[in-house]
C-alpha cells in the first residue's frame, strides 16, 4: 500500500507544539481503495487515529519544482 501515498505527513498547530492529527493524500481510483488503504494502516489498526474523514479531491494547481530540496 505504500506506493499509493501522494503525500503524508502530521498536522500541528501554527506554533508546531501541538499534533493535531495526519494528513494523507493517496493517490487511488475509488473510494473502496482509500478506505482498504486506511483499515491496513499500521497507526489505524493501533486504535491511533480519534477519527478518519476520507474525501475526494481534484488534481489543481501543482508545481513541482517546490519538491526540490525536500
Amino acid at each position: 500500500f505504500r506506493d499509493k501515498i501522494f503525500f503524508s505527513g502530521p498536522l500541528q498547530s501554527d506554533d508546531a507544539a501541538t499534533a493535531l492529527g495526519s494528513l494523507f493524500i493517496l493517490n487511488v481510483a475509488d473510494r473502496a481503495e482509500a478506505e482498504a488503504y486506511i483499515t491496513n494502516e499500521v497507526f489505524y489498526k493501533a486504535g491511533i487515529f480519534a477519527s478518519v474523514t476520507i474525501r475526494r479531491m481534484r488534481k489543481g494547481r501543482y508545481n513541482p519544482a517546490l519538491i526540490e530540496g525536500l
